[in-house]
């Protein structure tokens, strides 16, 4: 079988794992160096600049560890790529126009894995995986 079979699964499943671990391990088991973050930039919590006050950065944060988990697993499982990808498009484009430039830089090697998935949802990792073990159904019955 041809690497180039792999290569989108693999990397949308990399991605997809890489963006559930940082929201379990950053955001939702141990959120004390996001909320210093926040506290430090309370701007990047903009439910609360929108006029929800009662949204306090601890909401946020788990908020955004769920986040994190939910599209990461949609992105290993296969579930809506491109949605995923859409979404993840205006956060990060948000956060680098709220951040500059020293932002952007530090997250072009995510845009280039948005841009490849965007164009191109692989089929997921786990399927291409299980279809070359599948055996064919007989479908034929012999007398």
């Amino acid at each position: 079988m041809s690497a180039k079979r792999y290569a989108l699964p693999v990397l949308a499943t990399g991605f997809g794992l890489q963006l559930m671990s940082l929201g379990f391990r950053n955001k939702l088991f141990e959120p004390g160096a996001t909320m210093l973050f926040l506290e430090q930039h309370p701007y990047y919590n903009f439910v609360q600049l929108m006029g929800f006050t009662s949204f306090e950065h601890i909401h946020f944060v788990y908020s955004t560890g769920l986040f994190e988990v939910v599209f990461g697993l949609a992105l290993v499982l296969g579930l809506a790529t491109r949605f995923v990808c859409a979404t993840l498009w205006s956060v990060f484009i948000a956060a680098s126009l709220v951040s500059g430039l020293e932002e952007v830089i530090g997250h072009l090697p995510i845009f280039g894995i948005l841009v490849l998935l965007t164009f191109n949802p692989p089929q997921p990792l786990y399927k291409l995986l299980m279809s070359k073990y599948r055996q064919p159904i007989a479908t034929e019955v012999k007398a």
